[in-house]
């Protein structure tokens, strides 16, 4: 079940597949709002059936995570 709440996409707030430049915009809005202290939500976070942590480690990990084809297939 932990695969659900901490998934890449989840975290990040994308649906797959994402493109590349989807990925880097999605992840410089979601740093720039959390260095500011500000949660950004969206509509396919669910968080009000799953609880959802978002954190700018958290972001920045879930990035890395889907940077090579196989890993987006992977999550």
């Amino acid at each position: 079940m932990n695969i659900i709440f901490s998934s890449p996409y989840r975290v990040l707030g994308l649906v797959s597949p994402v493109t590349s430049k989807e990925l880097a915009k999605r992840t410089n809005d979601l740093e720039t709002f959390l260095e500011f202290g500000q949660a950004k939500n969206y509509a396919l976070d669910m968080s009000n059936s799953l609880p959802l942590t978002r954190t700018l480690d958290a972001v920045k990990d879930a990035a890395r995570y889907l940077e090579t084809d196989g890993d987006k297939l992977l999550y």
